[in-house]
């Protein structure tokens, strides 16, 4: 009995038991049995039974594994493989006992009971049914970050330790298999990501989750980064290359597992740190850094206003028709006004190969406050390459020509109240008087707004950021995350402090300017003009912004005071 016992706990069929859609019931012979064996006997038949339903995952018929080639899959087949392997090996080890009787299994009796043989499997008992829940959960989805958060979501659901630390033993084996494609992402051009490693921090801001649990968004930024360091050294440096692989699978090695999103930062940092210091600083350099520095604030941040002007005047070449009110085509000659207005002021000789990555586009922002020439918005945009792209990201890129446009609009705003004032200083519009004290006061706050921009905000923050970043070259630090968070740290501070993310007072000042255009075209009068009410809204707007944790409250205390608030 006991050895037909074992062979249907092996997965073989029995004459005890009768089995059917999993359900297992004892023989009916077998009802003369004690109600004790016969329990256990119902027990060891319902292990047996889950045995069963686990190992019908790994047929190929009806196993819900129907993507053999997906690596996470496979490496879930195995880890099952492995289970049912050990409990066979424990069952080949009962068998011995019992046909040696083992006095470490049978004691002093001279017959081993079902007692004993169930108390032997008693560590079975949950194995097979938590391995099936949890293996048929996972297979139900392909990309990684399906995979794991699905293991998350089962472990945080459940409160029995033991389901908790199969659930654990099988992360670790997924997370082995992710960190080796994941190493060979990293190192190779052959294999992409495609949400299958869920990595990609692209992916990350389309749709909001696909990062695999244990990475965060930083860390994938600084993979994606590493990996295009790996490929520029394979085709350029590759001694540098084959050096740093050896290097990448050491630094893997020494990894714990599980791994947590603190470990994988940690080992993602030191992979971007050897790439930095031994490719991206053979490429450029930290006096090029502060160039680039330069650059951006001369340029792109208006602090050489001369840069805006001449833009605006080489568009009027173009203009052959002033009294229309559109310019057809006008993205034709965006190359021609940037290559003209570098060539008049020498910007190349002043900022050498940094003023190629500067271009004009059509600006798509339609809510913010930006330049346009005849009804197209246009912005001054900024396109780095590698590495200098390791410095600023693609998403600060955008925000330099949102804050172009922003800056500029005010700038031209200041010199369109200044030029036709001058020119219509003994105007009388025909229906009221010209609103000379309200555009004199707008002129007032937009001046003293763009001094606060540039004196009380930009200058300082760049001085800063450029003599820090000279101090970190002379130091020998040849880290891009170093030299990244100084120029993420200043230009954030500048973005917050300028209120560029500000919804209500974007619209203020775009109300402003809208109205400002209105007395230009003497559309309104002293008598409806409403600038003097739309600048104090827009000082009132400032003034609650005094007390704001998230803001440095001098300077916009300064301002106030400058305002007379």
């Amino acid at each position: 009995m006991l050895h037909e016992l074992l062979l249907f706990l092996a997965g073989y069929d029995s004459s005890l038991f009768l089995v059917d859609n999993e359900i297992v019931t004892l023989h009916p012979s077998l009802h003369t049995l004690h109600p004790g064996e016969r329990h256990i006997l119902q027990e060891i038949g319902i292990l047996a039974v889950e045995r069963r339903k686990t190992a019908k995952l790994l047929h190929p018929s009806i196993s819900p594994l129907n993507h053999p080639n997906n690596v996470f899959h496979r490496s879930l087949y195995m880890f099952t493989e492995d289970v049912l392997r050990k409990f066979d090996e424990d069952l080949v080890d009962l068998e011995q006992q019992i046909l040696t009787r083992d006095s470490s299994f049978v004691g002093s009796g001279k017959f081993v009971s079902l007692t004993q043989v169930e108390a032997h499997l008693s560590s079975w008992k949950h194995t097979f049914p938590d391995l099936f829940l949890i293996a048929a959960t996972a297979l139900q989805y392909q990309t990684a970050y399906s995979i794991f958060h699905s293991l998350t979501l089962l472990y945080m659901q459940s409160s029995r330790l033991n389901f908790k630390q199969l659930i654990i033993e099988i992360q670790v084996c997924l997370q082995k298999v992710w960190l080796n494609h994941f190493l060979e992402y990293l190192v190779t051009d052959f294999r992409e990501d495609y949400g299958y490693l869920s990595v990609s921090p692209e992916a990350y801001e389309g749709s909001g989750h696909v990062l695999v649990p244990f990475m965060d968004l930083a860390s994938a930024k600084d993979a994606l980064f590493t990996r295009f360091c790996m490929l520029k050294a394979k085709s350029l440096l590759i001694d540098v290359y084959a050096n740093l692989l050896k290097q990448f699978y050491a630094k893997a090695k020494s990894l714990d597992f599980p791994i947590s999103q603190s470990s994988i930062k940690q080992i993602v940092g030191k992979l971007y740190a050897l790439a930095s210091r031994n490719i991206v600083f053979k490429m450029a350099s930290a006096h090029r850094l502060a160039d680039l520095t330069m650059m951006l604030e001369m340029v792109m941040l208006h602090e050489d206003t001369s840069v805006l002007t001449t833009i605006l005047k080489r568009f009027l070449e173009f203009d052959i028709n002033p009294s229309q009110q559109t310019i057809s085509d006008p993205e034709k000659y965006f190359p021609i006004v940037l290559r003209n207005t570098v060539s008049d002021l020498d910007l190349d000789s002043m900022y050498g190969d940094c003023i190629s990555s500067l271009h004009l586009a059509k600006s798509s922002e339609l809510m913010n406050p930006n330049i346009s020439f005849k009804g197209i918005p246009i912005c001054l945009a900024i396109s780095l390459q590698w590495p200098y792209n390791m410095f600023i990201d693609t998403t600060t890129q955008r925000d330099y020509s949102r804050l172009w446009g922003f800056l500029g609009a005010l700038q031209v705003n200041i010199i369109d109240i200044k030029s036709f004032s001058y020119q219509r200083k003994s105007s009388v519009h025909a229906n009221g008087r010209y609103p000379w004290k309200s555009l004199w006061l707008t002129l007032w706050f937009l001046s003293c707004l763009q001094y606060y921009f540039y004196d009380g905000i930009i200058r300082p923050s760049y001085k800063v950021l450029r003599e820090k970043v000279i101090e970190y070259g002379e130091s020998g630090n040849l880290e891009m995350q170093g030299y990244a968070r100084l120029h993420l740290d200043a230009f954030g501070y500048i973005s917050k402090m300028v209120f560029i993310s500000d919804k209500q007072f974007l619209t203020l000042l775009a109300s402003i300017y809208n109205e400002v255009s209105k007395v230009h075209y003497e559309e309104v009068c002293d008598e409806n003009c409403a600038l003097v009410v739309l600048v104090s809204q827009c000082i009132q707007h400032i003034r609650e912004k005094e007390n704001d944790p998230s803001l440095n409250n001098s300077p916009v205390s300064a301002l106030l005071l400058q305002l007379g608030v």
